[in-house]
């Protein structure tokens, strides 16, 4: 089994190395510090819109982020398997 990482740690990871790179980040789309804070601990999904700015914001492109957050779901949805076969 496959153990995705959700695209918003990944993100973190490689694209927010400074403190305070959170907090420009965010000024930068006009969206709250702490609604990017969750995306980046994995406690909210990449919508199209965050994956959007942080193409923006990255060399990937917004599809790249939002396929990593499909892996993800698809990982966790077989983790807990809510799924038929």
């Amino acid at each position: 089994m496959s153990t995705a990482a959700h695209p918003g740690v990944i993100f973190r990871r490689k694209y927010l190395k400074q403190r305070g790179d959170l907090l420009q980040f965010a000024t930068g789309t006009k969206i709250s510090r702490q609604y990017w804070g969750d995306v980046f601990r994995g406690e909210k999904r990449v919508t199209a819109k965050l994956a959007c700015h942080m193409a923006n914001a990255s060399i990937e492109s917004a599809e790249h982020w939002a396929s990593l957050q499909a892996e993800y779901d698809v990982a966790m949805a077989r983790r807990r398997k809510n799924y038929r076969r």
